[in-house]
């Protein structure tokens, strides 16, 4: 679905670079019903990534088990790409690209009309900065910005949701689609990307969506 959007974005990295760097094959697999994709290149890191994504459902798990076996991949449609890209690059919401060696994730609008509101939610950051990853870098031009990667959060269940009710009660805001795999720790405390849907609200708003989101989850199972 947004191979050529990656390829447009690919070009532009290209350009970047005077000597000529070989492009890496990246595997696909397509959610046309969600709109979503995940692009992955065949290394045991790369496969333990994607892992999470195949969690909620048996068919899903039974997915995952196939990769793990490389029965799939060779049924699978490729890409080659520039390895900027890093070892996985999801698109959902916009576009991310994970670098595994680097511990950095690279995020860009989803299209060239999206730009412009990618753009404001950069700008947004400094009203969540702590509740953040760390900000690498920002290019206006291609656009991207570049954080780092932490891991999955592991803590207290609570503590996620009580950082997020007293960033409401200060700034108004809430996350508006808070999902397990958006909490990551840093230094012991919860840090939460994927702000797109970032508004002003309740923290009742935000505690149903979750709750909604968690029992859909389960009755998936």
């Amino acid at each position: 679905m947004f191979e050529k959007r990656l390829k447009e974005l690919n070009e532009k990295f290209a350009k970047k670079f005077t000597q000529e760097i070989k492009e890496e094959p990246y595997y696909i697999l397509s959610n046309y019903k969600a709109e979503r994709e995940i692009y992955f290149k065949g290394n045991k890191k790369a496969i333990e990534f994607i892992k999470e994504k195949f969690k909620y459902s048996p068919f899903k798990k039974f997915i995952y088990f196939l990769i793990t076996l490389g029965v799939l991949q060779p049924l699978l449609k490729k890409i080659e790409l520039h390895p900027t890209f890093g070892d996985v690059i999801y698109v959902a919401n916009n576009i991310k690209a994970f670098d595994l060696t680097w511990n950095t994730v690279m995020s860009f609008p989803k299209t060239k009309d999206k730009s412009g509101d990618f753009l404001e939610v950069v700008r947004n950051k400094d009203v969540r900065k702590e509740l953040s990853p760390k900000l690498l870098k920002i290019n206006n031009e291609v656009p991207y910005i570049k954080e780092e990667l932490l891991k999955k959060y592991d803590g207290d269940s609570k503590i996620p949701l009580t950082r997020l009710k007293e960033f409401n009660e200060r700034t108004g805001f809430i996350h508006g689609s808070l999902a397990d795999e958006h909490i990551l720790m840093k230094d012991g405390e919860p840090i939460f990307i994927d702000w797109d849907n970032m508004k002003k609200g309740t923290f009742i708003e935000e505690v149903d969506y979750y709750i909604h989101l968690l029992k859909d989850r389960r009755l998936n199972k």
